[in-house]
């Protein structure tokens, strides 16, 4: 799972967290551009961001997969696109896998490093990838009561990697918008087909 973050570390300001829970990895990436790669606490590996990344509204979500292997999805200005950056190293490099995003990103999650790659969108839902990120199929049916859902959270079970969780909500409004969280849903068989988790449930 990943999550954006503003608070801080030392003098440092935490820009996107992700952690792989199973192999008690956190990967953090500060506004400065410098990512830190941890096991139980402990630094693993360290390095520096794509320049652009750093750019203002960045780094959105992140997602470690493996231990090694962490997926960025960034902002970028000038102009204004959405991007998806791949690591395999811990974050000492970086490699440009999805280009041209037609949403911004805000959760991203994947089973496995050479497995599916899902993304959560600001308007568009939940879109998967089978090819590394070269072309993307949206994967909604079920998911909401009404296209064009934010995903909020994204997560896939590590005890099967089929089954995957998102939280949806809605931008309501004109003049003064509001966000309206619409609940939790789940799937099961990667994305087909999605139901809503009952009232109070946890995944």
């Amino acid at each position: 799972m990943a999550q954006v973050a503003t608070s801080k570390a030392g003098q440092m300001q935490v820009e996107a967290v992700a952690v792989q829970p199973r192999r008690r990895t956190v990967a953090l990436i500060f506004l400065t551009g410098l990512i830190a790669l941890m096991i139980g606490g402990l630094a693993l590996a360290s390095g520096r961001t794509p320049a652009e990344i750093t750019e203002l509204h960045g780094v959105q979500a992140m997602t470690v997969v493996g231990g090694d292997v962490i997926y960025a999805g960034v902002r970028l200005e000038h102009p204004l696109r959405h991007e998806i950056y791949r690591s395999v190293n811990g974050g000492r490099t970086w490699k440009l896998v999805a280009a041209g995003l037609p949403s911004r990103v805000t959760a991203l999650a994947a089973p496995m490093a050479d497995g599916p790659l899902y993304v959560g969108t600001e308007s568009m839902g939940v879109l998967k990838s089978m090819d590394g990120g070269k072309t993307w199929q949206p994967v909604n049916a079920g998911l909401g009561p009404m296209p064009n859902a934010t995903i909020t959270s994204l997560t896939v079970d590590p005890d099967s990697p089929n089954r995957l969780y998102a939280s949806i909500g809605y931008w309501l409004g004109t003049g003064e918008a509001h966000f309206a969280p619409m609940g939790t849903y789940v799937s099961d068989d990667g994305g087909v087909s999605w139901t809503r988790l009952d009232a109070g449930a946890a995944p």
